[in-house]
């Protein structure tokens, strides 16, 4: 039956390439013995208590592993360290107390922005520097590393497994209570014992981020926290689980220590078998002498010595050293009729019979059975293979149920939304037309001169504009702000797939986690971007449900063209490492749109009507081309093109087009709404009024 189930490698690849796997975290996620009482004090203490116990665990076998096999042995789980906050900071959990601080610890694992202060990168860059030559993540998902064993791979499972589950429910949480317990263990717990153990005096920032006392220790706990914090105030009654989640990360530790651990000698396994049973052996020997002394007296548990008993056998007239076929152990008192038949199992007799062919090569060793090998864990079961979740096809569903079914996770129609928008704007990238923009070839200069001949034609003139939309009534003011809410509430939705372990160590992915935190509130409530057109709609008397709500997909006044956007995002969100070029584009299209007189015309319009335009004066700032979104968009496109040019003109040629690929993707998907938004205001506004602020309106950062 097992060879029916994937392996753990094949599960890590699976998960890391956008593969569906059932939940199954039931049988991964154990607790741990004696639970701490309920309070964060009292977790942080039991934990503590636990980082003691696996250092002593850890120090009884590291003597017995080369430095080089733990160090690479640990690359698997290390490059996708804090990937088990992924399904906590979406979009859709960001916008109260406890999205944002989950925000906030999963920004400090991936670096801030920056990619070398990434954790998984932090880890590559100490290996190298010892000259292990780590796998990259890239390598790992491409080609099978010698190096490495199945176990290794399973260490990372439960960390990736939680980072892809539900993590938010209304009535419990989901996933999230084992998540935040495995991180707030990860945080106290800091890297496997093993591996500080390996990495101890090799200097390097990785454990030095990391330590008792350190800056970077001190936030990762006020960071873990602040999560714990938020959730027991949302859902005081999920101690238990908090305790599940820390534990498994422990469990999941000594697994793997115990994969390392080289298999026992003949005489340890004896003599750990006789350990268990020498508490059944008392009362059963009468006057049986052994090297003088009786049994009885031998196999008093209290004052068992393992080692000499096994010495005092080795010496018997009972064994014949080198020759198990002619011990009498085995051939009389083992065996049928004999005095002590059935009292081992096949196994335990096998273990005998190797200790007895092994004798002569024990002269010179008497190794001590350790306490590790009492209290070696029962390694994970396999994970069962995947079966893929049939949905229904794309065709039957409106925009609306497409938007709510992206948000909780469905990727059945991704890749297809994606490649269908693309193919609505193929010639964008070509060359001629990139060349009468003055877009080619690409140069950093003619990147940097196109955006800045772009931001400066879109300062416009703001009476212009505001003049062809005075005709608008207060009523009409709101009802176009009520449809930016599908794109406004799920602000930085294309980036969310940057979040994902895959994803979030590449270079490019710095100046994208930036924005995308920015986009979210970057730890603050009131400056989550969807909360601040909330307000605003609440103060017109437009209260909207949650963006993920079925009320929110049936909600009255919404325009189905109004999801168009946001379902692109999302799709791209969905497939990001794929379509990363086509991304990059999108994003800057975004970043650009707006700023300027269109952002300004809205300002002074909903001046005009008495309600609060924080909502567009936050995007004319944040999005500025100097030191805003913009220029990071403008620095990130420059980053990849970079990367491209390892591997010749050809690949920046084609990168850059898809690039422009993408770009238009934002244009021709706003026409929609731009068009709908036209037919029922009437022709009494000018189309070219509602093209250059509608389409610029609906992307929100």
């Amino acid at each position: 039956m097992s060879a029916s189930y994937p392996s753990h490698r094949a599960c890590y690849l699976a998960i890391l390439s956008g593969g569906s796997l059932p939940d199954g975290l039931d049988g991964l996620l154990e607790p741990w013995p004696d639970p701490p009482s309920p309070g964060i004090e009292s977790l942080e203490a039991r934990l503590l208590e636990l980082r003691a116990e696996e250092e002593y665990q850890a120090g009884s076998i590291f003597t017995h592993i080369g430095r080089e096999r733990i160090l690479l042995g640990y690359v698997p789980a290390a490059l996708v360290e804090g990937g088990w906050l992924a399904s906590a900071v979406e979009v859709r959990h960001s916008h109260d107390e406890l999205g944002q601080a989950c925000l906030g610890a999963w920004y400090l694992e991936s670096g801030e922005g920056e990619p070398a202060l990434h954790r998984g990168n932090l880890y590559r860059a100490q290996l190298g520097a010892l000259g292990l030559s780590p796998p990259t993540l890239e390598g790992l998902l491409s080609r099978e590393d010698e190096r490495l064993c199945e176990d290794d791979f399973a260490l990372a499972l439960v960390g990736l497994r939680l980072g892809r589950s539900s993590v938010r429910t209304q009535q419990d949480g989901g996933w999230l209570p084992e998540v935040l317990g495995f991180h707030a263990a990860y945080v106290e717990l800091g890297p496997p014992a093993l591996v500080r153990c390996a990495l101890e005096d090799t200097g390097g920032r990785y454990l030095g981020d990391r330590s008792p006392g350190t800056s970077g220790q001190i936030r990762a706990q006020e960071a873990a926290r602040r999560c714990l914090l938020a959730l027991l105030e949302r859902w005081p009654s999920v101690w238990p689980r908090l305790w599940r989640g820390a534990s498994a990360l422990l469990r999941s530790r000594l697994a793997w220590y115990a994969s390392l651990r080289p298999p026992p000698s003949p005489r340890e396994a004896l003599a750990a078998m006789l350990v268990r049973k020498v508490r059944h052996a008392r009362g059963r020997h009468g006057g049986v002498l052994l090297d003088g002394r009786a049994l009885e007296d031998w196999f008093d548990p209290k004052r068992f010595n393992v080692d000499a008993f096994l010495d005092a056998l080795a010496r018997s007239p009972w064994v014949r050293p080198g020759d198990p076929e002619r011990s009498l152990l085995l051939t009389r008192l083992l065996a049928f009729g004999g005095p002590m038949f059935g009292v081992f199992s096949p196994e335990e007799e096998r273990v005998l019979r190797r200790w007895i062919q092994d004798l002569p090569s024990l002269a010179t060793t008497n190794r001590r059975v350790s306490d590790i090998d009492q209290l070696t864990p029962v390694q994970p079961p396999p994970l069962p293979p995947s079966t893929p979740t049939p949905s229904p096809s794309v065709r039957r569903r409106g925009k609306a149920s497409l938007y709510r079914s992206l948000l909780l996770g469905d990727t059945a129609h991704a890749r297809r939304i994606v490649l269908r928008s693309l193919a609505r704007v193929k010639n964008a990238g070509e060359e001629e037309r990139l060349k009468a923009q003055g877009l080619w070839p690409y140069t950093w200069n003619t990147l940097a001169e196109w955006v800045e001949r772009r931001m400066q034609a879109q300062l416009g003139d703001p009476a212009r504009g505001l003049g062809l939309a005075q005709g608008l009534s207060r009523q009409q003011v709101c009802w176009l702000l009520l449809q930016l809410a599908p794109a406004a509430l799920v602000d930085g939705a294309w980036l969310q797939g940057m979040t994902r372990p895959e994803n979030s160590h590449r270079p490019e992915a710095g100046w994208l986690l930036r924005i995308y935190y920015d986009e979210l509130g970057a730890g603050v409530v009131r400056q989550h971007h969807g909360n601040v057109l909330r307000k605003t709609l609440a103060a017109q008397g437009i209260e909207l449900p949650p963006c993920d709500s079925e009320a929110f997909e049936q909600w009255p006044g919404l325009l189905p063209e109004a999801f168009a956007m946001p379902v692109l995002w999302l799709s791209f969100a969905q497939c990001s490492g794929e379509f990363l070029p086509e991304l990059l584009g999108l994003n800057l299209a975004i970043e650009m749109a707006g700023v300027g007189e269109t952002y300004r015309i809205a300002t002074q319009l909903l001046r005009r009507h008495g309600i609060d335009p924080y909502f567009f004066q936050l995007h004319e700032t944040i999005d500025n081309a100097a030191s805003g979104h913009t220029a990071w968009s403008t620095e990130v496109i420059g980053l990849h093109l970079e990367q491209a040019s390892c591997q010749g003109k050809e690949a920046v040629s084609r990168s850059w087009q898809r690039i422009w690929q993408g770009y238009a993707t934002y244009e021709a998907t706003s026409a929609s709404l731009v068009r709908a938004v036209a037919a029922r205001l009437g022709p009494g506004l000018a189309w070219g009024w509602l093209k250059s602020t509608v389409s610029a309106a609906i992307r929100w950062s």
